[in-house]
C-alpha cells in the first residue's frame, strides 16, 4: 500500500444544475434565520419580528407551504410575504404563495386573499384598456358577492372611486358607516374620505345618505351644515330642504344670517306648494325681519312673489308703523 494516502476527491456537482444549488442555498440561509429567530424569541414575537422585516425577507415558497401546513397561525406571515412580493414586482412568487392559498383556504382571510390577487392581477396587465377592464371587472364582483370586510372595505372604496364604480364604492363605503359614525376625531384621510362619500350619494341620488354623511362631517367643521340643505333643494326635495334651513336658522350665530336661512326656507315650502308654510314662517319671524328695512323690503317681495297680497301689506304697514 502507497505510505501517501489517496487525497478525496471534492464531490462532483457538474450533474447537479445551477438553479437547484440556489434553491438550496437559499434554503440553508432561510432555516438558520428561522432557527436564530426561533432561539431568540418566543413563538407569539417571531410573528411580529418576521412581519417587520422587509427589508431581508428571503423565504422559499416550499418552505411558506409547509410552515403553514404545520402551523395555520402563520397565515399572517405568509400575506405579508405575498403582499411584499407583489410590492417588489415578484410576482411569479407572488402567483406560487396564492396558490398555496388555494389548496390550503383560509376563510377568516378570504377579503385580503381577494384584495391581494386583484393587486396581482392588475399590475401585470401591460395593455391599459384590459387593466381597466380587468380592475372594473373585479371591483364589481367583489363588491356583488361581498368578498370584503371592514378592513378591506376602505382600499376597495378607493379602487371603485379611481375607477369610476360608483354603485360598487356606495356598497363598499356601507360597510365603513358603522364605525365611521361613531368617530369623536377625524385625521385628514377621514375628512377626505367622507366628504367623497357624500358627493357619491348624491350623485346616486340617495341624498338621505349624502346629508347623513354630511351631517358627520359638520360635527367636525361647521361650513358644512349648509350643503345638505341646498343639495336638497337642488334635488327638488324641498320640504327637507326647508326643514334644513329652519334648522340651520336656530343656529345662526347672528341675525343676518338667521335671516338668510328663514328666507330660503320659506322659499323651499313655496316651490314644494306649501304657501300656507311659508305665511306661518314668514309671520312667526317678523320682528326679526322689521329689525332691517332691507330685510322687511325683502320679505315683501317674496310675498308678493308667491301671491300672498294681503300678507304682504301687512307686513309693509308693520313696518311703516315702526318708523312712526
Amino acid at each position: 500500500m502507497s505510505p501517501y494516502r489517496a487525497r478525496r476527491k471534492p464531490p462532483r456537482t457538474a450533474h447537479m444544475p445551477p438553479n437547484a444549488l440556489r434553491t438550496i442555498e437559499i434554503a440553508f440561509i432561510f432555516f438558520v434565520f428561522v432557527f436564530v429567530l426561533a432561539i431568540l424569541y418566543p413563538k407569539g414575537q417571531l410573528q411580529d419580528k418576521v412581519l417587520a422585516e422587509k427589508s431581508n425577507y428571503t423565504l422559499t415558497a416550499t418552505y411558506l407551504e409547509n410552515m403553514l401546513r404545520t402551523d395555520p397561525e402563520n397565515t399572517k406571515l405568509l400575506l405579508a410575504a405575498t403582499d411584499i412580493a407583489i410590492e417588489r414586482g415578484r410576482n411569479d412568487l407572488a402567483r406560487y404563495l396564492l396558490e398555496i392559498f388555494r389548496k390550503h383556504p383560509r376563510p377568516r382571510f378570504a377579503p385580503k386573499i381577494a384584495l391581494l390577487r386583484y393587486r396581482l392581477q392588475t399590475s401585470t396587465e401591460s395593455n391599459a384598456t384590459l387593466r381597466e377592464k380587468r380592475a372594473r371587472d373585479w371591483i364589481d364582483r367583489v363588491a356583488s358577492t361581498r368578498r370584503f370586510d371592514a378592513k378591506t372595505a376602505r382600499l376597495w372604496f378607493d379602487e371603485a372611486i379611481a375607477h369610476k364604480r360608483p354603485e360598487a364604492a356606495a356598497i363598499f363605503f356601507d360597510a365603513l358607516w358603522p364605525t365611521l359614525r361613531t368617530h369623536t376625531t377625524f385625521t385628514d384621510a377621514t375628512k377626505r374620505l367622507l366628504d367623497t362619500a357624500w358627493t357619491l350619494f348624491a350623485s346616486l341620488h340617495r341624498y338621505d345618505k349624502a346629508a347623513a354623511v354630511l351631517d358627520l362631517l359638520a360635527r367636525h367643521d361647521p361650513s358644512y351644515l349648509p350643503r345638505s340643505a341646498s343639495m336638497f333643494a337642488a334635488a327638488g326635495m324641498y320640504d327637507k330642504a326647508a326643514a334644513r334651513y329652519i334648522r340651520l336658522a336656530k343656529k345662526a350665530p347672528h341675525d343676518t344670517r338667521k335671516r338668510r336661512y328663514l328666507l330660503e326656507a320659506m322659499r323651499n315650502y313655496a316651490s314644494a306648494g306649501e304657501k300656507t308654510r311659508a305665511v306661518a314662517l314668514a309671520k312667526a319671524y317678523l320682528p326679526l325681519f322689521l329689525r332691517r328695512d332691507e330685510s322687511a323690503e325683502t320679505l315683501i317681495r317674496f310675498l308678493l312673489s308667491i301671491g300672498e297680497v294681503s300678507q304682504a301689506r301687512a307686513v309693509a304697514l308693520e313696518l311703516l308703523e315702526g318708523k312712526k
